[in-house]
């Protein structure tokens, strides 16, 4: 026979000891800082060149990345910020050599 229960006052905290998780149970937003999506060590786009910001002076190239799904492919972009040409390399990963890697590729390509 199974008996199902409420527990209330001191057995119910006495219960949640004995069946407590290892972990910690997950903490609301409201308390501390989120933390998700934070990259370590990353540059600020607020800390780019005075020029850079303007859009004024041309050459000035912004790159990203792109992934598919699961990871398994990605694609590096590149955009002049002035005249807003873009160049698109096929990436073999996700690092910053391999992306080198792919742009250098895309380069001798061209030319």
């Amino acid at each position: 026979m199974v008996l199902y229960l409420l527990p209330r006052g001191t057995l119910r905290c006495e219960l949640l000891v004995a069946l407590r998780l290892a972990r910690n149970a997950r903490l609301p937003r409201k308390r501390g800082t989120d933390r998700r999506g934070q990259i370590p060590l990353m540059t600020s786009i607020a800390e780019r060149p005075a020029d850079a910001a303007t859009r004024m002076v041309p050459a000035h190239w912004e790159g990203d990345l792109i992934k598919g799904a699961c990871n398994v492919s990605a694609f590096g972009t590149m955009a002049e910020r002035t005249m807003h040409p873009v160049l698109l390399a096929r990436l073999e990963g996700t690092d910053a050599r391999r992306a080198c890697l792919g742009f250098l590729e895309l380069e001798t390509a061209s030319l």
